[in-house]
């Protein structure tokens, strides 16, 4: 999914890690936007890792309607594309989805 050698963008599906990750990084697993509630249990991820298997960042993303809605970005390692990798993932994501806007 990645276009970089060194990255790999890849769903992350394990709600108990994704919990861990927001609640790690955010302090709870509870997100809002619109006006709506989500938590890991209630929302689509992708994860970036690197060829060591290291995590690199994580997108948390839902589908509202017509528009892919970005939740949460975290780039581990700041300045080295890994955010702009994670929400060509997740836009690709909402297309296939058939969204025709995105909302961060």
């Amino acid at each position: 999914m990645s276009n970089r050698a060194d990255v790999m963008i890849a769903p992350l599906e394990d709600k108990a890690e994704l919990s861990r990750l927001i609640t790690g990084r955010w302090g709870a697993d509870v997100m809002v936007m619109g006006g709506m509630r989500y938590t890991s249990a209630t929302v689509s991820a992708f994860a970036a890792h690197g060829t060591d298997g290291k995590l690199l960042g994580f997108a948390t993303w839902v589908l509202r309607g017509t528009a892919v809605c970005i939740l949460s970005l975290d780039s581990l390692t700041p300045g080295g594309g890994i955010g702009r990798l994670l929400i060509e993932a997740v836009m690709e994501a909402g297309r296939k989805g058939r969204a025709r806007s995105i909302r961060v």
